[in-house]
């Protein structure tokens, strides 16, 4: 079924791991990234206090009306391929690798993810978190998310 809106984040965190290699391995840049023990800043590049306690890699794929969340899936995976050693350096060493769905909570949804996605995101040692938005109200924004903090 197609949904009104979704977007897919690809998280990375580590305790102390430089993650900014994935940005060469994926060849895109990331929507936020830092390095453990770094300087904080917030979205808009604000300073904030404190240092970062990990390191994080994070970018978001944005999808529009019509696209089937099994397929949006699939071309994230594709997109991620080239980062399944370093997600499964990360996972072995204390860290999370995830791909989550962030959904409009406004409308009725629903899909099948196949069995070969399902491996695929095995396969690149990546889990699959979701997310339901009210009325759409974060989907494509980096303030407030869960996500990106």
């Amino acid at each position: 079924m197609a949904h009104k809106t979704i977007s897919i984040a690809l998280l990375i965190r580590h305790p102390s791991m430089d993650l900014s290699v994935l940005t060469k391995q994926l060849q895109t840049e990331p929507l936020r990234t830092w390095q453990a023990g770094s300087s904080r800043l917030g979205p808009k590049g604000d300073p904030l206090p404190g240092l970062w306690r990990d390191s994080a890699w994070t970018k978001v794929w944005g999808f529009g009306a019509g696209t089937d969340l099994a397929d949006a899936i699939e071309e994230v995976l594709l997109a991620c391929r080239a980062g399944s050693q370093l997600f499964h350096a990360v996972k072995a060493d204390n860290g999370t690798a995830e791909i989550v769905c962030r959904l409009d909570g406004g409308t009725h949804q629903g899909t099948t993810i196949s069995l070969e996605t399902l491996a695929r995101l095995t396969g690149l040692s990546l889990e699959l978190g979701l997310e339901v938005f009210p009325d759409g109200l974060g989907l494509l924004k980096d303030e407030g998310s869960s996500l990106l903090s």
